[in-house]
């Protein structure tokens, strides 16, 4: 959701304005009076809460295990394949381009390339192996591509400045063993490395794992009928991944979805990152950094099965309203939302919801409603707590932060289709300038700047002058934008709309609650 601004720039230094020359209007045609510089404010935090996971795990590193023997496969017209432990624990059959590896000794690294257009790599393991994509193209039309029939950990590495692509059909033959995608392990799947993976499923997953899915590295690009990765636990540090084209995007299965680092780009038609309750188990989702996009057009966006806490990084969550997407939000949590730092923003039927309880203690949320059909901020069972951070909901009503454990004060306010400032009266410093891109009947702003006793001014209409995406004049947070964090409004000679004080942790100016 991108929103369209004045094309006008000024530089703040000191007490002057400056205009360039490509700004529109002279410092002299500026209204002298109602005018407000935003300020890019450090907001108050609170103590954390939620969880702090990471998933650390020291095995999980390529660089920690010791690979001495070398596998050669490269395909063409015919295949190639050198294995220099041919009857010393590893044993190579071959079926036309399907190759089978069965090993029982450790260290062991295979490196792939070549072309097949019909064939395919399966690989039993007593130990862990480590996998070399090196512009290696496998298409398998009954089967998965690369076929990992072990539960040790398998260690697929990206050659530098390679790309390699693996493909399956959209019927597999009949087999007594589990093979649910295009790259299918019974292991962990640990990607590294400075190349491209692009993997495509007709049958069902294009990546799947029964035990985890790790990116430390490197550049993954998945399309399946069935969900572009498939997996028990989902952990990014680092690389980047592409969904799109796919029912769903990142599905764990019982587990926890953690995101330290790296870049994940979710575009599908239902689920997006998504963690699903399976008995006995109890998933989350972290996001300790990194960034994340998500647009879906027919589903969920962030959704947790458990607690959802976001420690550092940002966060944009775009479900696209119809009829088959009632009901369903931006952002949401089975259980509990923490948000201690980064950025989260999102839009849906409900921006934000949850079935538990909503803590911010530090960051910036901010959370949309399509068309102020619901919620904002959507907490209707649990408590709803700020003790830091830069919060702004807009729709047709909110919930409200509880009083008795908030320590940073909130606005409710009648909502508008135009600039929203409010602005301190004899004070000249800036509370809010909200842009929307749509009309809201509610608007819910809380911050440290929300000073309790602070007379104040509510301006609906105006304009807002700044270069949109500069760090040093005006930017606003993520794709969903809108709140101002610096740059200049202008009430244009208008009086405001409503002058009121701020007079407890939760400040009524119209608007609707839940």
């Amino acid at each position: 959701m991108k929103l369209s601004y004045l094309p006008f720039c000024i530089t703040l230094l000191g007490a002057t304005l400056t205009l360039s020359t490509s700004c529109k209007k002279s410092s002299a045609e500026v209204p002298p009076d109602n005018n407000y510089s935003m300020v890019d404010s450090v907001f108050t935090s609170g103590t954390p809460e939620g969880s702090a996971a990471t998933g650390a795990d020291a095995a999980d590193l390529v660089d920690n295990t010791t690979f001495t023997s070398t596998v050669t496969i490269n395909f063409g017209s015919s295949v190639t394949i050198n294995n220099p432990l041919d009857g010393k624990g590893v044993i190579i059959t071959q079926n036309l381009g399907d190759i089978t590896i069965t090993s029982s000794v450790a260290g062991v690294r295979y490196e792939l390339s070549g072309t097949t257009t019909d064939g395919s790599v399966k690989i039993y393991s007593n130990n862990d192996y480590k996998v070399n994509l090196n512009s290696v193209t496998i298409t398998n039309s009954d089967g998965p591509a690369l076929n990992l029939q072990s539960t040790k950990r398998a260690f697929i590495v990206l050659g530098a400045g390679t790309t390699s692509t693996l493909k399956d059909g959209a019927v597999y033959a009949a087999s007594n063993e589990d093979q649910k995608g295009t790259l299918f392990a019974e292991g962990p799947v640990i990607f590294s490395g400075d190349g491209v993976l692009s993997v495509s499923g007709l049958y069902q997953h294009a990546i799947c794992s029964d035990q985890r899915v790790r990116l430390r590295s490197g550049k993954l690009y998945a399309d399946a009928v069935g969900d572009g990765i498939h997996t028990a636990s989902f952990i990014a540090d680092g690389g980047y991944a592409k969904v799109g084209n796919s029912a769903n995007g990142i599905v764990v299965e019982g587990g926890a979805a953690i995101v330290n680092g790296g870049s994940l780009e979710v575009d599908i038609r239902k689920l997006g990152l998504t963690t699903l309750a399976v008995e006995g188990t109890d998933p989350y989702i972290n996001i300790n950094g990194g960034s994340i996009y998500i647009r879906s057009t027919l589903g969920k966006g962030l959704q947790s099965a458990g607690d959802l806490t976001v420690n550092k990084g940002n966060v944009d969550a775009y479900v696209i309203y119809s009829s088959a997407t009632a009901d369903n939000p931006g952002v949401s949590a089975k259980k509990n939302i923490y948000i201690n730092g980064g950025y989260v923003g999102c839009k849906g039927y409900y921006g934000l919801h949850t079935d538990g309880n909503l803590t911010i203690t530090g960051g910036a949320l901010i959370a949309y409603s399509y068309t102020s059909i619901a919620s904002g901020i959507d907490c209707p069972s649990g408590t709803f707590k700020i003790t830091g951070g830069n919060v702004l909901g807009a729709g047709k009503t909110t919930s409200v932060p509880d009083a008795n454990s908030s320590t940073v004060n909130a606005l409710v306010l009648g909502g508008s289709s135009k600039v929203m400032h409010v602005g301190r009266i004899n004070n000249g410093k800036e509370i809010m300038t909200f842009q929307p891109d749509e009309f809201f009947y509610t608007v819910l702003y809380a911050s440290s700047k929300v000073v309790t006793d602070a007379q104040c001014d509510l301006f609906r209409g105006g304009s807002v002058y700044g270069n949109v995406g500069s760090d040093t004049v005006v930017a606003t947070y993520g794709n969903l934008g809108g709140l101002y964090k610096t740059g200049l409004y202008i009430s244009d000679g208008r009086i405001a709309d409503t002058s009121f004080k701020v007079s407890s942790r939760i400040t009524m100016v119209g608007g609707l609650t839940k």
